[in-house]
């Protein structure tokens, strides 16, 4: 298909994005990764479209944008959270860091929500990912993060 009809069929079909996202995937759709699944699907409906009437072609882009992000959900579905079991060479940390990571062991056990958010924020891991990969949303992330990370304020000081 040539690349002006392509731009223009996607053009006329960007909102089959948010409808994907709020109906198949409502915890997840603020997640920019997700969209941009959406935004991929959509752009490859659009260059494989063999032509017909708009209305098919919804119905083709709609099934390509689920099928992307079907795709980046089980991607998403796999990633374990960094481990926090590893053993020590022996060589004891007096840092800052020490004392938080400590503070985070000793208040919350081993298999809690709060120790593996803050574990995985401070590994750099995305708020939507650690949502998605427990079943949250990002507000319930931040709300979490901020009520485990006030209560090691409490300890360490």
């Amino acid at each position: 298909m040539e690349s002006e009809e392509a731009e223009r069929l996607y053009q006329s079909s960007v909102g089959l994005i948010d409808a994907v996202a709020c109906t198949r995937y409502r915890k997840m759709r603020d997640d920019p990764d997700l969209l941009r699944s959406g935004r991929l699907g959509l752009w490859s409906a659009a260059l494989h479209w063999p032509g017909g009437p708009e209305q098919d072609f919804r119905s083709y882009a709609y099934a390509s944008i689920k099928n992307e992000m079907e795709a980046y959900r089980k991607t998403i579905e796999k990633w374990e959270p960094p481990a926090e079991n590893r053993e020590t060479d022996g060589a004891v940390d007096d840092g800052p860091m020490h004392d938080a990571m400590s503070a985070v062991r000793a208040r919350y056990g081993p298999n809690s929500r709060e120790r593996l958010i803050l574990t995985a924020l401070s590994k750099g891991v995305a708020k939507a990912a650690i949502a998605a990969y427990l079943g949250v949303s990002v507000w319930k992330i931040n709300d979490l993060a901020r009520r485990a990370y006030n209560g090691i304020v409490e300890d360490i000081v």
